[in-house]
């Protein structure tokens, strides 16, 4: 069947995603489901071409059961959990069936339901029993802007909690020590195997940068190659029973040995989803070409949907099994509108390389969508470095990985001799790699933006329409800009930390800390356009503040960082923080120690000024006020008792202000009630996640803030705070603004404050 024109059995596996997808919404068990799926295809095959939509509805049924037959979640939030691995690895975290629970220092007690752990290390094999113990916390409910939560896919994947797993015990014999340990790439080379092995930075970072870090993966060309040997040594070996054998029938033991070669390679790859799905269709494609019929790209990549979710419903959930897909989609709707060009008469190498520059243009834009929603990393030279290295890494080293790793216990020598070629066929791409890395594009788009090239991606037959989708969908931001004259600052919801946004009228923006992930903040401001920051602001170098602060001072233009203090490498608080603060400093341009410019105005620390605590960096948190028009926002940091003790002393006439940043995520030991009474918001915003584990906001220091209107980001999700200079308007997401005392009393001009500060320049 011609590419461009899917079949109707498609329409049936995009019903079984859609309703994969979909299944929270239903609560019909699965029997009842089947029976549906079942007698909508009937009637489907009953009217023929003509039932394309009772196809889908067949699939959506089909779906939902696929998901429903899933066992239950497990209740609660344990300590400890006895478990067996059950769901398809996703990073470190993959699903698991728990079989008993404990509290710390308590026994065990008998469990039933699933559990997302995320292990220290690499995942082990489907259906391996471990013992795990550590914090476990329920999904957040709210992510940064325009990025993704987990709570619909956890919900899906019948889980409600993540244990996040600092010891693994795995039960049984222990294991044997790697055979990859004297390779020189050992960690690369286990990962090829799907052995979980660690790769060093510098090769994980070569190989991303240059658009080949999918070529170290199990995929279709390995499984292929795999089943086409198998067909041919089994074709070569029936070959004598032919002479005899005058009945025909004689393709089904090559169809038969392909089918087995490609799922014993997949099951020792550890069974990514891409070799998964490679697997359905090789065995598709042989078991068709031995009954003498043959099947299209569409039926093939529909067979393979549907027998990937049947085997685990959880998996569209994975990048893996997406981008996976994608890629293949993509390849189907526009390799052929490179090879067309090529004539027919071309010598073979030239429609080879056509064919391969084809394939890798259409699975880039295949997964266009998922990599500027997720990644927002994209090489410029991933067609020309996919083509030099494809066949070193893709078809020499991966296989080689595998087979080597399997061999290796029966076979000691043959296994060393198959992990040593994929350790020099490693060394030799990543030399070849090394002359192409350079700088990557940064495509970054929110959901509505992946949906828009997604449909880009859908119409091959429309360039210059799918042309103008992708421009839109770049040029799209998230959120949309805000009205002219205002002033908005965004306190985004990043989890256990802080992290906000300051866009003035006049186009600076400035950014306050930078959040405990190392790449959220980036990709936030990637989505809303932003390559320049005038002003970075670290109130105290902890890493709930600072954990994001090295991607966006090597990601984007900052004109200046300003940070409380020098780093002190000795007396109280010293320690490796204050060695990650001095390369984090080195890697300005510009460095101000505790100096702002107007309409800033610097509260906290004095230079002389010490706290009194064990650890006194959250006291010497920078504490500053920010002025515009009749507004005021007051950004405390991390300040506890000794500093907010110290503000009151010296400038308790000057903290009034509209709009708090809650002190120390809302701790018990700040937020005293003098300090709230002096400050006297309107608004307080709390920065924390979800169900913490230092129990942010306190009660205590919620009862201070009692009467005001309190915002917490756990629970609301970023909250953008806007103003012209006289009115204050609220934005939560999915709410309505609120706008709140339009029309305010003149606020008295503070005293002149004199010089309080030394400032301290570092030059480039």
């Amino acid at each position: 069947m011609d590419a461009r024109s899917p079949p109707p059995f498609l329409f049936l596996a995009l019903g079984v995603l859609a309703g994969d997808l979909l299944s929270p919404l239903c609560a019909t068990p699965a029997p009842l489901l089947g029976l549906g799926s079942v007698t909508l295809l009937v009637c489907a095959l009953a009217a023929r071409r003509t039932a394309l939509p009772a196809f889908f509805a067949a699939g959506l049924c089909l779906g939902a059961a696929f998901v429903a037959r899933t066992e239950p979640p497990l209740d609660g939030e344990p300590d400890r959990v006895r478990a067996v691995v059950e769901g398809t690895a996703q990073g470190r975290d993959a699903e698991v069936l728990v079989t008993a629970v404990a509290r710390t220092g308590a026994e065990w007690s008998p469990a039933f339901g699933r559990l997302r752990v995320r292990f220290p290390g690499s995942v082990p094999p489907v259906g391996t029993r471990f013992v795990a113990g550590g914090t476990s916390h329920r999904f957040e409910a709210f992510a940064a802007p325009g990025a993704l939560t987990g709570r619909w896919a956890a919900a899906r994947a019948h889980v409600r909690a993540l244990l996040v797993a600092k010891d693994v015990i795995v039960e049984g014999a222990d294991p044997a020590p790697s055979p990859a340990g004297r390779l020189v790439h050992a960690g690369l080379v286990s990962a090829m195997a799907g052995r979980g092995g660690v790769v060093p930075p510098n090769e994980k970072l070569l190989l991303q940068r240059t658009g080949t870090w999918h070529l170290i993966a199990v995929s279709g060309l390995q499984v292929g190659l795999i089943a086409g040997a198998a067909w041919a040594l089994a074709r070569l070996a029936v070959r004598p029973v032919g002479l005899v054998w005058r009945y025909g029938g004689l393709r089904w033991p090559a169809a038969l040995a392909a089918c087995g070669a490609a799922a014993a390679f997949t099951w020792t790859a550890g069974s990514p989803p891409s070799a998964v799905r490679a697997t359905i269709v090789a065995s598709a494609v042989a078991i068709g070409r031995a009954a003498g019929v043959r099947a299209g790209e569409w039926e093939g990549l529909a067979l393979a949907l549907c027998g990937t979710l049947l085997l685990d419903p959880t998996a569209a959930d994975h990048l893996g099994f997406q981008l996976s897909f994608a890629a293949i989609g993509g390849i189907v709707l526009w390799s052929p509108r490179v090879t067309r060009w090529v004539p027919l008469d071309a010598p073979r190498v030239v429609r080879a390389l056509a064919a391969s520059l084809g394939g890798t243009l259409g699975a880039t834009l295949g997964t266009l969508p998922i990599v500027a929603l997720c990644f927002q990393t994209l090489s410029p030279l991933a067609p020309l470095t996919n083509l030099l290295v494809g066949p070193l890494l893709g078809a020499c080293a991966t296989p080689a990985a595998v087979a080597g790793f399997a061999l290796a216990p029966g076979l000691p020598r043959a296994g060393d001799f198959l992990l040593t070629v994929a350790d020099t066929a490693t060394d030799l791409a990543l030399r070849v790699l090394a002359p192409f890395d350079v700088d990557p594009w940064h495509p970054a788009v929110g959901p509505l933006g992946a949906g828009l090239l997604a449909l880009a991606v859908l119409m091959p037959r429309r360039p210059l329409l799918a042309g103008a989708l992708l421009t839109a969908a770049l040029a799209l931001r998230w959120p949309f800009p805000p009205e002219d004259g205002r002033l908005v600052v965004q306190f985004l919801a990043v989890g256990q930390g802080d992290a906000a946004l300051i866009s003035f009228p006049d186009g600076r923006v400035w950014a306050v800390d930078t959040g405990p992930a190392p790449d959220v903040m980036v990709q936030v401001l990637r989505r809303e356009g932003i390559l320049h920051l005038d002003r970075v602001i670290l109130t105290h170098p902890h890493p709930d503040h600072d954990g994001g602060l090295a991607s966006v001072l090597e990601a984007l233009d900052v004109d200046e960082l300003v940070v409380p203090r020098a780093p002190r490498l000795s007396g109280r608080g010293s320690g490796p923080s204050e060695v990650e603060y001095s390369r984090l400093l080195a890697l300005a341009r510009r460095v101000d120690f505790a100096e702002l410019p107007a309409p800033a105005t610097l509260l906290h620390p004095l230079l002389s000024w010490t706290s009194r605590a064990h650890d006194p960096v959250n006291d010497e948190s920078i504490v500053f006020r920010l002025d515009f028009g009749r507004r005021r926002f007051l950004f405390a940091g991390d300040v506890e008792a000794d500093g907010e003790a110290e503000l009151l002393q010296h400038h308790a006439a000057e903290l009034h202000a509209d709009v708090l940043k809650v002190p120390h995520h809302g701790s018990r030991t700040s937020s005293s009630w003098p300090f709230v009474t002096a400050v006297n918001p309107l608004v307080a915003v709390i920065s924390c996640g979800e169900q913490n584990r230092f129990h942010h906001p306190n009660p205590a220091a919620l009862a201070h803030y009692r009467g005001r209107r309190v915002y917490r980001t756990d629970r609301d999700g970023t909250i953008v705070v806007s103003t012209d200079g006289s009115d204050l308007q609220v934005d939560l997401p999915d709410t309505l603004p609120v706008l709140l005392d339009p029309d305010p009393e003149p606020v008295t001009p503070p005293a002149p404050m004199g010089e309080r500060v030394v400032r301290f320049l570092l030059d480039p």
